[in-house]
């Protein structure tokens, strides 16, 4: 796979920041969004790794709705 391949795919699993009052004080917590589980079809037992030409690693696979996504590993 190519990075122009890579970077077409969409993305799922990504992270943003949520700002919240509690006990009267100003938390901010991550939140996952888009989370869904990944496959890589029928007959295969594994969900593909790659790692881009920057270094960053990708876990690529099958969402639920058939679409083939791109998930940002840690």
């Amino acid at each position: 796979m190519t990075q122009e391949e890579l970077d077409a795919l969409p993305e799922t699993g990504r992270f943003s920041m949520v700002e919240e009052v509690i006990d009267g004080q100003l938390v901010r917590r991550p939140v996952l969004h888009d989370v869904g589980v990944l496959w890589h079809g029928d007959g295969d037992d594994a969900i593909i790794s790659v790692t881009d030409i920057y270094g960053r690693r990708w876990m690529l696979g099958y969402g639920p709705d058939g679409v083939y996504y791109k998930r940002r590993m840690g």
